[in-house]
């Protein structure tokens, strides 16, 4: 069934794999900030190390594991370990994360610029 969007006929399963990526780069990114790839570079693991060695809550750990494997992310599992799949799942993250800030806050810079141009915008 597609919807309207900036008049252009978008299917629903298209905005729902939209929604399901942003997922995937708030997870992984999640998982940067803690040290999960640095970890897993140094070879496989379980949830029970990954949990005790990075200092976060196993159950919680497990689903967002589980959904990574679910959607065939960047790791694999073999029995009870965990590993990365090959690559450098990082380098795409750090190109995000180095431009977060902007996209975080890209209202408040839009109505910076109005403020710039002499347009009464929100500007704090």
């Amino acid at each position: 069934m597609p919807f309207s969007f900036f008049k252009k006929k978008v299917s629903v399963s298209n905005s729902l794999r939209s929604a399901s990526d942003y997922l995937i780069i708030q997870i992984c990114l999640g998982l940067e900030q803690i040290g999960f790839f640095d970890y897993l570079k140094k070879g496989p693991a379980t949830i029970t190390n990954i949990s005790r060695d990075l200092h976060v809550q196993q159950n919680f750990i497990a689903v967002l594991l589980d959904y990574l494997l679910a959607i065939d992310g960047p790791i694999k599992k073999n029995g009870d370990t965990f590993a990365l799949k090959g690559g450098n799942p990082q380098k795409l993250l750090w190109a995000i994360l180095a431009y977060r800030e902007i996209f975080n806050n890209f209202g408040d810079l839009l109505f910076a610029s109005l403020g710039d141009t002499g347009i009464q915008g929100n500007i704090q």
